[in-house]
């Protein structure tokens, strides 16, 4: 008799089970209650983009760097003109194509010359019939004077050789810094003024390659190669009959003349400046004629043996010199002229192109060139940034997101100052009241400076003849003007509030002599910066951790040395930087553990360590502003078809910023010279390093994204 009831009893129980079930996942998704979908098409848009990047098959608590951007490098393979590819490649190529579309529009419509002249060089750049009738015979007709190439010319005597001469019209008129480099820069003791500097000179490949090591053999063979084929090459296409023994015997010679420069290069992380005048150096560094040296560089600008100057590497110079005096004048003078050669056979016809890619495959694996069209592009927008900068944020950017971007600058400062004074207990209150004033002093400049908008400026700043069916000669007349205008800033003050940085630039940045960060126009695009009608939980993710990354560039190990006002000075306590560079060790040590499968090698923990301090301090600033953002302006609705509530967006959108991938010779060449982890690492490692990332994701205690305990989570700002 009692069956019945039961049964009814224990079918209610279900169908109450059933729906206490639905109600929660209903609620969950946003359904009912103040959580509700967002239904926009930019909702729409976000949620599509980053469904087609996930792996959903991996576990965000195990791998986030996969999870985020599994599929992403998946259905974005490296093209064979490239040696890796990332968010950032994207939208730097998105920049190329807009800027390309201008260059290549018919007509002028700025209403003034200065685009029309940066089409003229455009279209010399692309026109490589041109550039295949014309040969050879620019370059030959270059190498004159005091730039005459033993190697090719048979009337070259050792009477001819002026090694100032020829060291001087390479800086003075091309801005080939070889065996010497004087420049203007600031004042490192005095950021308010600019000085005259000089340094030792470049050398042809990073500064480890040329160590006697097995693994960089390959370099310096690559190197030597490189050097012989292109006199090779260019005495063939010259129908000059010249002795290929001899040329291999004479670039070997320069080859081993670079070598040794390499010996007596100065480490720059151990340099030091002296302030001296020319004729201090000239007594300490006898041997080379510095007045001279200095006259003939900087030009219109007469020098005394009284003008001081900013020296660093004093040492390299003093080995410098006795080097100089036992080495043929043959051989320095084929080491000199070869160095400008060698850039300028880039400005030739396709087979110097594909004989400098064999180079190039030796070290990042690219095997392709790269569309004639897209380099082009690329030097158009360095030699004359203000017509196409004008005219790409004429039509591409809006002033709106400089307000929306300024806005989120307000809130990482914020909560940067929030951290310093909550948080951080590793720093003194005298200490942290100088942290908090540099904070405040921080300027921040978004999108373009004035001079973008102004065409009489742009037009004014255009001093060189172009000419549409002259490449090469319009490469030459550029560097001929550009090597001398620098000289006019010598002792002249620092507009510290100027920017100049061309609007299409793709990279923002922290400048320790001006406090400020600068955030050109090109980095505000998606999915870094989507617009102010998108979903900002993605947006503190991705713009508001890369504000985060540059403030937070103003207290590493670099950007902390300098003041509130950009000067070079030291405002920490000992107790403070003692305690500072402790804690370094912990990212320093934690990075080092991190091994790249792709380039077969740990980390260089120490060589990364300002930007992993930077990375690791944005993520927890920008999270903290986006939950002040959220307790002010209300929750947001969650995005439909991806099943993440907004928190967990927040981290997609940080991801997403580093997805990307490389060849294994890039990645074996980036873990030696670039400053920065790989992007899988600067996501893996500020998310270990946060509480909050597994919090949000509700990882398990001996998850990999999660550190056992707190103490062992690196954590400085």
């Amino acid at each position: 008799m009692l069956r019945k009831p039961v049964i009814i009893f224990a079918l209610l129980v279900i169908i109450a089970l059933i729906l206490f079930i639905c109600l929660f996942v209903l609620a969950y998704l946003g359904v009912i209650g103040h959580r509700k979908i967002c239904n926009t098409p930019e909702c729409a848009e976000i949620s599509a983009y980053y469904r087609k990047n996930i792996n959903f098959d991996v576990d965000p608590c195990e791998d986030f760097f996969e999870f985020s951007c599994g599929k992403w490098i998946r259905e974005n393979p490296i093209p064979d003109d490239a040696t890796k590819l990332e968010t950032y490649s994207i939208l730097r190529d998105n920049v190329i194509n807009r800027l390309r579309e201008i260059l290549e529009e018919k007509g002028n419509t700025t209403n003034d010359a200065s685009l029309n002249i940066a089409k003229d060089l455009y279209n010399s750049c692309v026109d490589i019939g041109r550039i295949e009738e014309l040969g050879t015979q620019p370059l030959l007709e270059f190498l004159v004077g005091n730039l005459t190439w033993p190697i090719i010319s048979k009337n070259w005597c050792d009477g001819d050789y002026d090694e100032i001469g020829t060291l001087t019209t390479l800086q003075g008129s091309y801005s080939n810094s070889i065996l010497v480099n004087l420049y203007v820069h600031v004042d490192d003791d005095n950021t308010t003024y600019y000085v005259l500097k000089l340094n030792q000179g470049s050398l042809m490949m990073k500064d480890v390659y040329y160590e006697e090591d097995e693994q960089y053999t390959k370099f310096q063979d690559a190197l030597k190669t490189f050097m012989i084929d292109s006199a090779l090459l260019i005495a063939e296409n010259s129908d000059l009959d010249l002795s290929a023994e001899e040329i291999a015997s004479n670039m070997t010679e320069a080859f081993n003349f670079e070598m040794k420069l390499a010996n007596i290069k100065v480490n720059s992380e151990n340099d030091s400046h002296t302030i001296m005048t020319i004729e201090e150096l000239t007594a300490e560094v006898p041997g080379l004629d510095w007045l001279r040296i200095v006259n003939e560089i900087v030009r219109d600008n007469i020098t005394s043996p009284n003008r001081t100057l900013s020296v660093y590497s004093l040492q390299y110079f003093k080995d410098l010199v006795p080097l100089l005096a036992k080495t043929p004048s043959r051989v320095k003078q084929n080491y000199m002229v070869w160095r400008i050669v060698k850039n300028r056979i880039g400005n030739l016809g396709l087979d110097f192109q594909n004989m400098g890619l064999e180079y190039i495959k030796v070290f990042s694996g690219q095997l392709k060139l790269r569309d004639r069209r897209s380099d082009c592009v690329d030097y158009v927008k360095q030699i004359f940034p203000g017509p196409t900068g004008y005219m790409f944020i004429s039509k591409y950017f809006k002033e709106e997101d400089k307000q929306a971007v300024l806005n989120m600058v307000k809130r990482l400062k914020s909560s940067f100052k929030w951290l310093l004074a909550n948080e951080v207990q590793w720093m003194d209150e005298a200490t942290k009241e100088l942290a908090l004033e540099k904070c405040d002093f921080i300027q921040p400049n978004i999108g373009y400076s004035p001079y973008y908008q102004n065409t009489t400026a742009i037009s004014e700043a255009i001093a060189v003849t172009i000419d549409p069916k002259d490449y090469f000669g319009n490469v030459v007349r550029i560097l001929e003007f550009s090597a001398q205008t620098d000289w006019v800033y010598i002792n002249k003050a620092v507009e510290k509030s100027s920017w100049n940085v061309p609007p299409t630039t793709v990279n923002a940045y922290y400048s320790p002599i001006r406090n400020a960060i600068m955030f050109p126009a090109g980095e505000l695009q998606a999915p870094f910066y989507w617009g102010n009608k998108y979903p900002m939980s993605v947006q503190f993710g991705g713009i508001g951790t890369i504000i985060g990354h540059e403030l937070t560039h103003a207290f590493d190990t670099v950007g902390g040395s300098y003041d509130k006002f950009g000067n070079l000075y030291n405002w920490w306590s000992n107790q403070s930087y003692e305690a500072f560079m402790d804690k370094t060790e912990c990212l320093v040590n934690q990075y080092n553990e991190f091994y790249w499968d792709t380039a077969e090698s740990n980390l260089d923990g120490k060589n990364t360590l300002p930007e992993n301090i930077a990375d690791n301090g944005a993520i927890r600033q920008s999270f903290l502003a986006y939950k002040d953002w959220v307790a002010e302006m209300g929750e947001e609705k969650l995005l439909p078809g991806i099943g993440f509530n907004n928190e967990q967006m927040f981290f997609l959108g940080y991801a997403n910023v580093r997805c990307g991938h490389y060849k294994t010779k890039r990645a074996q060449y980036d873990i030696k010279a670039d400053v920065h982890s790989p992007g899988k690492f600067r996501i893996l490692g500020p998310l270990i390093n946060f509480e909050k990332f597994a919090t949000v994701f509700n990882c398990p205690a001996g998850s990999k994204m999660v550190k056992k305990a707190d103490a062992e989570k690196c954590i400085i700002w």
